[in-house]
């Protein structure tokens, strides 16, 4: 979302530059935009680390993620008390349980920019994630 962002910006700062030049001048002043500095926040998104593994069309959690442990939570069903007290904190911690659907809402929000495979394959690998912990 991140690199989204910066791509966007500076998408826009170089139309409204072009086509609306006085207006430009007198918004970048006030918002303090050096006139390069669109032009860096391409290179960074170009170069923001966003998890993605091209072999498994997979955007990771978070950096570390699919080293993560496994957890059946489906044997822990009954129960009444929240995982954290069954397993501890630290182990949640270290685990693929996940708690928000980070990348689930990252394919929502930027569907048109993702091929249908990608977005197929990350909807079923986080799906099955949180089935596990439904049961």
């Amino acid at each position: 979302m991140a690199q989204w962002n910066l791509e966007v910006a500076a998408e826009i700062a170089n139309l409204i530059s072009q086509r609306w030049t006085r207006q430009w001048r007198a918004l970048s002043h006030r918002l303090g935009v050096e006139s390069e500095e669109p032009r860096r926040w391409q290179h960074v998104a170009r170069d923001l680390y966003t998890g993605f593994d091209e072999q498994t069309g997979l955007f990771e959690q978070f950096r570390g993620y699919f080293g993560s442990e496994e957890i059946d939570l489906a044997a822990f069903v009954p129960r009444t008390a929240p995982m954290d007290m069954l397993l501890g904190r630290e182990r949640i911690q270290r685990s693929k349980i996940i708690k928000q659907p980070d990348v689930v809402m990252l394919v929502y929000l930027l569907w048109d920019r993702m091929p249908a495979e990608v977005r197929r394959a990350n909807f079923e690998y986080y799906e099955h994630a949180v089935g596990r912990e439904a049961r």
